[in-house]
């Protein structure tokens, strides 16, 4: 996993869509009540790299990247 890499909106977006997860699915998943903080993260008003959830993000975006390579093959 890639701990230095820095979360954008655009990123986390590509990755829950890669996942098949809604905003509310992502949130449930990495341990979040506020769905409106995704929103704002995909949005650019928030940095999700400052969020206490950011390790569980990474995770995420993983997965999806993992998930897309597989899909290519």
């Amino acid at each position: 996993m890639i701990e230095d890499a820095p979360l954008t909106g655009k990123s986390i977006t590509k990755a829950r869509e890669t996942l098949g997860l809604t905003q509310e699915d992502l949130a449930k998943r990495i341990g979040m009540k506020r769905v409106l903080t995704i929103s704002r993260w995909e949005n650019g008003h928030r940095d999700p790299n400052l969020s206490p959830y950011r390790s569980e993000l990474l995770k995420v975006v993983e997965a999806a990247t993992t998930a897309r390579k597989e899909m290519k093959r």
